[in-house]
């Protein structure tokens, strides 16, 4: 016994090691899926669509420190000749600088010479307030996708550079061909240039870092003016005065369109313009190390699927609803008030991981709970069968409304009936005023919650035209519920069951005796 004890001691300490050693290695294995996910950056689709979610529920009004003077197809009618002269800007210049327009920075390429006239015109503009006008400089890289590389700059002709300030309008452009990134400026040796975004938001200097553009704020919202407008001085001081002024192409037939988040296509003065009142806002929003989400995500996966393995549907279900709501509606309330965009795509990899894991393990405990319950079904209905065929007694088995279910040749062969023919018969058309269970006896039964009801009647039975023949028939029943494979209680289940026992020569031997007994006692009165 004591042998017996230490080796179901050992298989059980065994039994734990190897369920601890399953646990771990699908640990191991669900964290080198998320993993892989992280290194082919798989989740940053994930990331970019809900930051664009976050845009489209998020509403930011811009500063009103800017307003757009647009180059549009009405400015361009009006001249009816592209490119311009140069001293129309000089005119636009001198009308905004007279409306009493803070910095005035143009989107517009001026590395080369065009008529001397109008050269001249826009040099002495500038010149009229020296530093006050910003020129663009193109600083880009030899490939638009990425920031390695050789860098090609195209700056102002030197003859507009000794009054102006220089600013780089170069766009960052994603793999996709989308803008969704602005900058503080670029460093190459020892030149140095600031984006036009910073040189009007008044930036510091020597940053050459990206930030993420606040596409909240809509590009509608910000103040425009037509360049046709401003170069006829039709429109009131108050709208341009104190304020920075960006001159930009909006004309679709100018071709300086990129593609943007939320709004689709913007021309790259909008660009600018909301790279501007993200930083003047303070709205130029950062991501954190990727670090960050990862380790988030890692300990969700662990948690969801090891401990959801426990859960019921029901709470299973509410669980992971709250961790994607948390997961949309926490960075959603972050950004709102923090210039923040956090990467939430990292848990919604481990929820979508943590589901196949749970709903995989869970089909496999109920495709080896049926596979038991049938195994186990059948050989009960094996037993069942042999013992009811070999009984030497007679069984009947019946449903709730007395119709024969099973019934072996013992019994039939006492009740004088076929040998078949008789499953799915009611009792009573078989053998005439038989003893049925009542059903009121079964309610009157004792009955405890979550415990079988049990009733057993016996009562004496003569078979009809089979010449006296007696038998003593016990009527048992027996009610529960059925539990599937969460233990959880299912359908009531019914058992008639009819036990025939022919007792002619008893009650034979007991009638002869009680006829001798009686004529003892009547010779001996």
């Amino acid at each position: 016994m004591l042998r017996a004890a230490q080796t179901s001691i050992a298989d059980d300490f065994l039994q734990r090691r190897i369920g601890a050693a399953r646990l771990v290695l699908a640990l191991v294995t669900l964290l080198m899926a998320f993993s892989a996910l992280f290194a082919l950056r798989a989740i940053e689709p994930i990331n970019i669509a809900l930051m664009d979610l976050r845009f489209r529920l998020i509403e930011q009004a811009p500063s009103d420190t800017l307003v757009i003077v647009e180059i549009d197809p009405e400015s361009i009618r009006q001249e009816e000749r592209w490119p311009w002269s140069r001293d129309r800007y000089a005119r636009a210049i001198s009308e905004l600088q007279d409306a009493g327009a803070g910095l005035i920075a143009l989107d517009v390429d001026f590395s080369s010479l065009s008529d001397r006239r109008g050269d001249d015109a826009f040099a002495a503009a500038l010149s009229q307030r020296p530093g006050e006008v910003v020129l663009p400089v193109f600083w880009q890289w030899s490939s638009r996708s990425t920031t390695d590389g050789a860098i090609t700059r195209t700056p102002p002709h030197e003859k507009f550079l000794n009054d102006s300030v220089v600013a780089s309008v170069t766009l960052i452009t994603e793999k996709n061909g989308v803008v969704r990134r602005g900058w503080h400026g670029v460093q190459d040796g020892e030149d140095y240039r600031a984006s036009i975004a910073s040189v009007l938001a008044g930036a510091a200097p020597g940053a050459t870092d990206a930030f993420y553009i606040d596409f909240s704020i809509e590009p509608e919202n910000i103040q425009r003016l037509s360049f046709q407008d401003v170069l006829s001085g039709s429109f009131p001081d108050e709208t341009v005065r104190g304020k920075n002024i960006l001159i930009g192409a909006t004309a679709l037939e100018l071709g300086d369109e990129f593609a943007a988040p939320v709004y689709g296509v913007l021309p790259g003065v909008d660009f600018h313009a909301l790279s501007y009142e993200s930083l003047i806002g303070g709205r130029a929003l950062v991501r954190p190390h990727p670090a960050l989400p990862m380790i988030i995500g890692a300990g969700l996966l662990a948690w969801l699927a090891f401990a959801g393995r426990r859960w019921r549907w029901g709470r299973f279900a509410a669980v992971h609803a709250l961790v994607l709501a948390t997961a949309i509606g926490a960075p959603l309330l972050v950004q709102n008030f923090v210039a923040v965009s956090f990467d939430s795509g990292a848990i919604i990899a481990a929820q979508f991981i943590s589901i196949i894991y749970v709903v995989g393990v869970r089909l496999g405990h109920y495709t080896k709970q049926i596979l038991r319950q049938r195994a186990a079904t059948a050989h009960y209905q094996a037993l069942t069968s042999l013992v009811v065929r070999d009984n030497t007694d007679g069984v009947i088995v019946a449903n709730e409304n007395g119709e024969v279910e099973l019934c072996n040749d013992r019994a039939r062969a006492l009740l004088g009936v076929d040998v078949s023919g008789i499953d799915g018969v009611h009792i009573g058309d078989i053998a005439p005023d038989f003893p049925l269970l009542d059903i009121a006896d079964v309610c009157d039964a004792p009955y405890t919650e979550n415990a079988p009801r049990i009733v057993s009647r016996q009562s004496e039975y003569t078979v009809p035209g089979a010449g006296g023949v007696i038998l003593e028939v016990v009527a048992s029943f027996s009610s529960e519920h059925a539990v599937d494979a969460d233990g959880e209680s299912t359908d009531q289940v019914q058992v008639f069951v009819y036990t025939l026992r022919d007792i002619s020569a008893r009650k034979r031997i007991e009638a002869a005796e009680k006829e001798a007994k009686d004529a003892a006692i009547a010779a001996n009165e």
